[in-house]
């Protein structure tokens, strides 16, 4: 399957993503035990899974926990689906039962973060039906047997593209210089190609994480306004010149006479004797 990168603003394909997707497209759907997407911080995890999101959303109910913040995950759950709370007893064949047998996809963002407490709760989910999707750099897991699912990093060439995309109407400034410069400090992840690019093009200053592609087209900009204009040849000006006064009637008259006739007359022959 090709990769589409018409998906959206700040998401970038490539055919190895492809495929992953396509797989956690079909062990969302049909996986016994808990996946497992594991990547480094600023390698697109996200964005991949905001992806996912979209293409289940009308087959599955779909829910997301976000441990980077203090988070309820049986209030949590309960509410994002919409169900009474009396939906969290007899924790989770209520729940499972609220939803009339339609499948559960719970999401779990920054799975590093799962201590006891949380695996409690999402274990017997997963035990009675329900699929977990788990995100993060591959801890946080415990006793859970889970599938790992790993996403890779971007090849120099994709490096290159993903910059020069991200570049926007600044493209040109994103050369392949450049490019590989920033693909040799961020080993291909997509975040940190975005802050490898910043302090390429502003050395000294300390690179900002990125929000989105905006940070790379300012840089662009910046790199663009940065390179020396082309050296036009100066004008070539003209030689300064002095009118030199004409001669006066008695320097000209000498002239003349001083000057031999560029003509001479021819000598005179002696006249023929008569006969």
């Amino acid at each position: 399957m090709q990769p589409d990168n018409r998906a959206g603003p700040g998401y970038f394909d490539t055919p190895v993503r492809t495929e992953r997707l396509q797989l956690l497209l079909y062990l969302a759907r049909n996986a016994i035990e808990p996946v497992y997407l594991r990547a480094p911080a600023g390698a697109g995890k996200t964005r991949l899974v905001e992806r996912l999101h979209d293409q289940l959303a009308a087959d599955l109910a779909i829910v997301r926990l976000d441990l980077s913040e203090p988070v309820k995950p049986i209030a949590g759950i309960v509410q994002q689906l919409g169900l009474p709370p009396e939906a969290a007893d007899d924790w989770p064949q209520q729940l499972m039962a609220g939803l009339a047998d339609r499948p559960l996809l719970v999401i779990v963002d920054s799975a590093d973060a799962l201590d006891a407490s949380c695996l409690k709760v999402l274990a017997p989910l997963s035990q009675a039906g329900a699929r977990l999707l788990l995100v993060g750099q591959g801890g946080g897991a415990g006793d859970l047997q889970v599938q790992y699912v790993d996403l890779p990093p971007l090849t120099a060439e994709e490096s290159a593209a993903f910059l020069r995309a991200a570049a926007g109407g600044s493209v040109g400034a994103v050369t392949d210089e450049l490019a590989n410069q920033a693909h040799a400090l961020a080993g291909g992840w997509p975040g940190r190609l975005l802050e490898a690019l910043g302090s390429l093009v502003a050395p000294g200053q300390a690179a900002r994480p990125p929000v989105g592609p905006e940070p790379v087209q300012v840089a662009a900009e910046q790199s663009e306004r940065e390179q020396p204009a082309p050296q036009q040849p100066a004008p070539r000006q003209p030689e300064p010149f002095a009118l030199e006064p004409l001669p006066s009637e008695a320097e000209q008259a000498e002239t003349r006479t001083s000057q031999p006739a560029r003509y001479a007359p021819a000598p005179s022959q002696p006249a023929a004797p008569e006969p």
